[in-house]
């Protein structure tokens, strides 16, 4: 009985070298290719976070002077002095100054599909004896563009408020935009790039009193990310300073 060899493929050293360092090249080409973008996407939303934060902050500093009349007191005291007030008027006076939480509010609420309802007018401007006030129903999204045409077509400034003040009428909406500025009051204490807390300058012998902000991102930590191996080389990664906002006014555009 005659026994058949299998036969059995070989292959060079070489090749299987080749075929690793060509794995080897693809895994570093991907990496090159998504780490630097992964980290600079990051970078940007954080930019964007700073922004805002600083923006919570300056008005959060205004909702306090209102009352205080002057400022003596830690971001953190100004932030639970405005939580803690019982009646809820100073969540809610903040709210309405804050035009950055205030669009992200607008931003929310126009995915509402829930309906309302609201009275309005049959025969507006037709005179008093031709007016009859009739309930309608409406989805909150539909109202709320209804309302932004009009603030449009007047060219309110406080669009912002104006719709906060609105969707107020609906305590179950009232209580969102409430935890909506809650979230934005226990969330602005430090930059997101570096993890520190903002640089808050109040003047109170000015009339008005003055309070800037600055990012607290500076040349040194900036360094620091460049010179890193991983951040600063692999990633290409570069950080700067996010901007101020000084007498209210933003040094980004």
């Amino acid at each position: 009985m005659s026994k058949t060899q299998k036969s059995t493929d070989f292959r060079p050293k070489g090749s299987i070298a080749l075929e690793i360092l060509a794995v080897v090249l693809a895994i570093a080409l991907i990496f090159t290719l998504t780490y630097p973008a992964k980290l600079w996407k990051a970078e940007d939303a954080n930019v964007k976070k700073c922004r805002e934060n600083m923006q919570h902050v300056y008005y959060a500093e205004i909702t306090y002077l209102d009352t205080k009349l002057s400022y003596n007191d830690t971001l953190q005291k100004v932030v639970d002095f405005i939580i803690s007030e019982p009646s809820g008027r100073l969540l809610k006076r903040f709210a309405s100054l804050d035009s950055i939480l205030g669009q992200k509010v607008i931003n929310q609420f126009k995915k509402v599909t829930d309906q309302v309802t609201i009275k309005v007018d049959s025969a507006f401007g037709q005179g008093p004896d031709s007016v009859i006030t009739l309930e309608k129903n409406i989805r909150v999204n539909a109202l709320l563009d209804s309302m932004l045409s009009f603030a449009n077509a007047v060219d309110l400034d406080t669009t912002e408020a104006f719709i906060l003040d609105s969707l107020r009428h609906w305590p179950n909406y009232s209580t969102r935009i409430d935890s909506m500025a809650l979230a934005s009051l226990r969330g602005l204490f430090t930059c997101p790039t570096n993890s520190k807390p903002y640089i808050i300058k109040v003047n109170n012998d000015t009339l008005p009193k003055t309070v800037n902000i600055y990012c607290p991102v500076d040349s040194a930590y900036a360094l620091r990310i460049k010179k890193d191996f991983k951040l600063g080389f692999l990633g290409g990664l570069k950080v700067e300073n996010h901007g101020a906002i000084e007498n209210g006014a933003n040094s980004w555009k």
